[in-house]
Parts: C-alpha cells; structure tokens; sequence
C-alpha cells in the first residue's frame, strides 16, 4: 500500500480513499475501509484486500470482531450494494445485525428483499458425498429438500427420509393440489395476508375462499373537513389519543369522529389497575400514581413511599413481547431494586382470577395484614397427603399446588393447618423446595418445616424465587445462598391467560386437531403460524441450601 498525500494505489490506479469507495471493486462501506487503513495497517498492508474484503469473511473476522461490530450502528446497512439482490437473512449473516435492522434498510432504499429458496442453507451441505439435490435424484423423491434435511436431524435413515411421504395433514388441498399453508401464503393466487388468510381458516371458511379474500383496506374518516385513515389521523397534531384508542372510541363506542380526536384519556391507568391501587389506599397508606421521577423515563404504576414499595399492574396485551420485549419486565425490577426500591408486579389474570391472594400478599408486604398471629412454636408438624396439600396451596399459593412427593404442614393444637411446605428430588442438588405457604401470620414458620424437612432428609437444597413478586429475603434469613440470577422467562397468551410453555410443545401442535402444524418449523414459528403471543416475567433468583 502506497500513500501520497491521501492517496491509495490498487489495481494499478491511484485514487483519493473517497474515490475507492465509490469505486465498484469496493464491497465494504467508507466506515470499514477507513478503519481497516487507519487502525488496522498491519493487518491490511495491501490495500487491494482492504477493500475487497467482505465483512466477516476475510481476514480480520474473528469472533470477537463481529459481536463488538454487532455492539454498534451498522454503517453497511447505508449502502444499497449491502442489501440488494439478498434475502433479510443473507444481509442478517453479512452484516451481523437483527432482522428488524435489515428490513429497515430495505424499505429505507425502497428495495425488496430476495425471495429465500427452498433449499436454504442447507443448498451445498453433504451427507455420505452427496448433497440433497442428489439423493432426491439418485431415489426419484418426492421429499423437499428442507423436509429431507428435518427428518436427518430427527434421526431418520436417508432412505426413509427420501421414501417415505409427507404426512397427508402438513399439506392443504385448494386448486386441485396439495401444499402446505407456508407455500399457499406464497402462490401467486393468494390475496391477503397470512393474518387474513389463517382469521379465516381458523372460522370455518374453505382454503379456496381464504385465499381469495382481500386484506381490508383502512376505511377513511372524515373530519375537519379532511378524510384519513385512523393511523393517519393519530398522527395528526390534533389528535390526544393513540390509533387502538381512537379506533375503539368511534367503532366500538359510536363516538363522533372529532370528539374522539380532540377528547384526551380521563385517566392514564386501567380499571383493574385502579381497584388495585384504591385497595392499597384503603390499608391507610399514602399512594402515588404514575411516578417517573424514580425509575425515568419508566413509570410506576403505584408508589408507597413511607413502606419502600412500588407495584406494576402487568396487562396481558399491553406487556406481551411483542409490545414490551423480553426483558422489560427485568429491567424494571433491577431499576427499582438499585434505587432501594421493592417492585410488585401484579398480572392481570391473577388480580382478575385469584384477588384475594394479592390482596392478602400486598397487605402482608406493607406491613397492614389483618390476618391472625400464630406461632409456630404453638404449632405441630404434619405430614400431608396430596390431595390435602393441593387444596391449601390453591387456595393461598398464587401459582397454585404443583407436583411434590414430601408434603408438610403446621396444624394447630385444634387441627387447623395453618402453613404448608413441598419438596421434591432434584437432578443436580439432592432435594428442591417448591412451594410455601401459609393461612394467618405464623412467625418462624418456614425455619421449623425447613429443619424438620433436613432432620428426616438431609442433603442440599435449592429453591426459586420469583424475582415478580419475591426479593428472596425469606431464603436469606433461613440461610440459603444466591447461585445465580435466571433470564427472564415466558409463557404464552391463550384467551387472556398465561399459559405454561410446556403445554404447547411441538408434540401439541402435531396431534392437536385445533391447531394448525406444519413439519420442519420450531415450537416458536409454530406458535407465530397459530397467533400465540408470548409474556415474560422478570426472572428467577436460585437460592442454595448446602
């Protein structure tokens, strides 16, 4: 590399580094070549490999390199050469970026992104010298090859891979043929969209007929003498409200149009989440509303000041991933917990499903329960059966009874079982604490079922807290010790209920008649081709008892 006041040579030519980038030999942005001149030079001494070089390709792509470049704005995504001609992934494995980056850049250029081909990836992969596209041939198959390279991951031999057909319910019939939803959103006959296309599906309507139907186009609203669609109107000055809301006010509640627009929200909070917070105001504490001078720019739904206490009323659509993200809900649990601060967040399906025991948790936190003191030391251990421990802890445990095979309770001297703990066996402590529970306040009672639990079996513990609702000071007292801090983790929204993930795993969709399968996809794509939204909470905390 040769350098005249700021000129490079390469290919014979001299040229300013400006020049080069334009030059069409140049496959990396301005950004990348001059970093690899200026900071790189040892790495880069011909400047011909500087600037045909890809990114991640060449030399200079370790590891290490590409997630520091993913830390940052990616500047290839500012040239149109990056993106066109390849599909979202192929720019997503190029470039290092997610694929929302990438679909932004497209739209940014007016540019639509490559079709993916069937084969995918999996285009020059070999298995035993051959590649797909030759096996097919080789056994005359009628087996994709996507579906060919999903059955040899699952254990299949090539020959059965190959011979054996698709099952008949992956493939829809419409037009005299056979194909699978993914391939009919993607014929040239389909003219909706996949949501209109599986609405109606999922209605009773006829694949034939689905296919057919239009995507409706918004409906102009007039108003002030102009007509826009509601998205355009919620984004006219005029407008105090969001689109859902004023969509709601003049479809739903017959509002007039301009009453809607220029009409602000009485109150920035749910119903559920006021009930809540006046429930906390009737205990005879002082509550703030909608506080962002403690965490901002994030808001608290209801602050207690003099009790150190903050509570979040999760919406189960308004705090799904897809409009919160995944670590929300984390985020602020530890934004309240650096600023001295416990953070309740209260679901909106257990408030709606089992309110007295939130009710009976916050008032207990804040220090206002009305509930009978019991001592523990007035109390005698008790071994439970199943059917007596399911019983209590669905009735007090806000996650319900959950499989154990060591039950124990306190009973009082009159027999009234006042508190319940479970066990079970753990794979890699000896033994797991799973639920706790009590009926009143019964001081010391977790610490004498814990040691009567270790006297009779001894060994280590484990337990989780729920990072939600719990800061995990009660396994602290008792001794236990913080292993490490779980990501947060989610369940999914059925007809305004979370529901545990382990309910829709691929074996559910496979053999469930209501849902809609096809063979090949993850539990995630196949929950996205179903409408499952998913929630997450805020992370665990696991505890150890050596």
């Amino acid at each position: 590399m040769s350098m005249r006041k700021n000129l490079y040579e390469a290919f014979g030519e001299t040229k300013s580094i400006y020049e080069w980038v334009d030059d069409p030999r140049c496959v990396v942005p301005f950004s990348t070549l001059k970093g690899r001149v200026y900071n790189n030079p040892d790495k880069w001494s011909s400047f011909e490999d500087a600037i045909t070089a890809p990114l991640y390709t060449g030399r200079g792509s370790s590891t290490k390199s590409i997630k520091r470049r993913r830390s940052h704005k990616f500047d290839e995504l500012n040239d149109p050469r990056w993106i066109t001609n390849k599909t979202i992934r192929q720019v997503m494995k190029d470039v290092g970026c997610s694929g929302n980056a990438a679909a932004r850049a497209f739209r940014r250029f007016n540019l639509k992104p490559a079709k993916a081909t069937t084969q995918g990836h999996h285009q020059n992969k070999m298995v035993e010298g051959k590649t797909a596209k030759e096996w097919r041939l080789l056994y005359q198959s009628d087996v994709s090859e996507r579906l060919f390279w999903v059955r040899l991951r699952q254990g299949w031999s090539i020959e059965d891979a190959l011979l054996l057909p698709p099952r008949e319910y992956n493939l829809l019939e419409a037009f005299g043929e056979h194909k699978t939803l993914s391939d009919w959103l993607r014929d040239e006959r389909c003219v909706g969209t996949g949501h209109t296309v599986r609405t109606h599906l999922k209605s009773g309507t006829s694949l034939e007929e689905a296919l057919l139907i239009p995507a409706q186009k918004p409906v102009p609203q007039e108003a002030f003498g102009e007509c826009k669609t509601y998205a355009e109107w919620s984004r006219d000055p005029r407008c105090v409200v969001g689109k859902s809301t004023l969509h709601f006010r003049v479809s739903q509640s017959g509002w007039d149009i301009e009453t809607a627009l220029t009409t602000p929200i009485s109150q920035p909070y749910s119903h559920a989440e006021g009930r809540l917070a006046a429930y906390v105001s009737d205990l005879g504490l002082e509550v703030q509303r909608n506080v962002r001078s403690i965490i901002s720019p994030m808001e608290l739904d209801a602050l207690v000041p003099e009790r150190g206490l903050a509570i979040e009323f999760n919406g189960i659509y308004w705090h799904s991933e897809r409009r919160v993200g995944q670590h929300y809900h984390r985020i602020k649990y530890e934004k309240c917990k650096s600023a001295g601060i416990q953070l309740i967040q209260v679901w909106e399906d257990d408030w709606r499903d089992s309110p007295e025991i939130i009710m009976s948790m916050l008032a207990h936190k804040l220090g206002k329960s009305t509930l009978p003191i019991i001592g523990a030391s007035k109390c005698n251990i008790v071994d439970l059966s199943s059917s007596v421990a399911r019983k209590f802890l669905d009735t007090y445990h806000i996650q319900g009874y959950a499989n154990a095979g060591i039950r124990l309770g306190l009973a009082t001297r009159d027999g009234d079982l006042v508190a319940v703990i479970t066990f079970r066996a753990s794979n890699d402590v000896d033994w797991e604490l799973v639920r706790y529970a009590t009926s009143a306040r019964v001081p010391g009672g977790f610490n004498k079922l814990l040691r009567a639990f270790r006297r009779r079996h001894p060994g280590s513990i484990k337990t989780f807290a729920d990072l939600t609702v719990s800061n995990g000071a009660v396994y602290e007292q008792a001794g236990f010790i913080l292993d490490k801090v779980l990501r947060p983790d989610y369940k999914y929204v059925v007809s305004g209920q979370r529901v545990h993930k382990f309910n829709y795993r691929i074996q559910r969709f496979r053999s469930d008649p209501d849902l809609l399968f096809e063979e090949g996809l993850t539990e995630t794509q196949l929950a996205e081709l179903n409408g499952l939204e998913r929630i997450y909470d805020a992370g665990k905390a696991r505890y150890i008892l050596p």
